[in-house]
C-alpha cells in the first residue's frame, strides 16, 4: 500500500481542522443536519465575569453578586427576544424565557449550581431538544484607559515597520464571548468562541448584548442576516 499519495490530503484535512479549532469554531460547523431533531432550544441565563457593577465604596460582595445575577437573566431575556425575531422560518424556536426560568427556580438550586446539571437531563426537564449556554468574560474588567494614560502605565509609543506609531499595552482588556448548544443526548452540537481585544470595559447590558450578538450569532445557521452584513 502506497501511503505517500494519501499524506498530502490527510495533512490538508488535519491542518483545516486545526484552523477551525484555533478560531474557536467547533468541528461541527452548523446545526443544519440537526434541524430534523432540534426544533426547540432553551437559552440559559448568562455566565458573566465582567467586573463590578457599582463602586467599591457603595457596594458589597453580596450586592455585586446579586446585581450580576440580575444582569445574567436580563441578557438571557434580551438574547431570546433577538433570536426569536431573527430566526429563519421553519427552523427552530426558542422556549419562552419566563417558562425556562420558572422551571429552573423549581429546582431550588442556587444560581452557580445550574451549570453543574447533566445537560441531557436538563433538556428533558425543560422539555426542549437542546440548551444554549452563553458566557462573557473580561480579562481585565477594571481596566481604565484614561487612568492608565494619566499614570503613565500604558506602554510607550513605538514605531512599527511602516513607521506608523502604535500603542501597546499587555494589560489592556480582552473580552471573550462564547456560546455552545448541547442536545438532549448530552452531545455538544455547536460551539463558537470569539475574543475581542480593546480598551472598553463597559459591562452594562446595553453594551454587552449587542457585542455578544455581533461576535457570536452571525455564525448560527438559523439566524437571518441583513444582506449587507453577510456571514463572517
Amino acid at each position: 500500500m502506497n501511503l505517500h499519495k494519501y499524506s498530502l490530503p490527510l495533512f490538508i484535512a488535519f491542518f483545516t481542522f486545526l484552523q477551525l479549532d484555533g478560531k474557536g469554531q467547533n468541528y461541527i460547523d452548523n446545526l443544519d443536519s440537526y434541524n430534523d431533531n432540534i426544533k426547540t432550544i432553551a437559552i440559559m441565563p448568562f455566565k458573566l465575569f465582567v467586573g463590578r457593577n457599582g463602586h467599591l465604596s457603595d457596594t458589597s460582595a453580596e450586592m455585586e453578586k446579586e446585581a450580576t445575577i440580575k444582569k445574567a437573566y436580563l441578557l438571557q431575556e434580551k438574547l431570546c427576544v433577538w433570536m426569536s425575531e431573527n430566526t429563519k422560518p421553519a427552523t427552530v424556536t426558542f422556549q419562552d424565557v419566563a417558562h425556562t426560568d420558572s422551571l429552573l427556580r423549581k429546582t431550588k438550586l442556587g444560581f452557580d449550581a445550574l451549570w453543574g446539571l447533566n445537560e441531557a437531563a436538563l433538556c428533558r426537564y425543560l422539555g426542549v431538544d437542546a440548551v444554549a449556554y452563553c458566557s462573557i468574560k473580561m480579562s481585565n474588567p477594571n481596566y481604565d484607559f484614561g487612568n492608565e494614560l494619566g499614570k503613565g502605565i500604558v506602554g510607550a509609543m513605538v514605531q512599527n515597520a511602516t513607521g506608523v506609531p502604535s500603542l501597546y499595552n499587555s494589560s489592556m482588556n480582552t473580552t471573550t464571548y462564547s456560546m455552545k448548544i448541547i442536545d438532549n443526548t448530552g452531545q455538544e452540537v455547536w460551539k463558537y468562541t470569539k475574543e475581542e481585544r480593546g480598551y472598553s470595559t463597559n459591562n452594562s447590558v446595553d453594551a454587552l448584548r449587542p457585542s455578544f450578538i455581533g461576535n457570536i450569532t452571525h455564525k448560527l445557521p438559523f439566524i437571518i442576516l441583513h444582506p449587507k452584513h453577510g456571514r463572517k
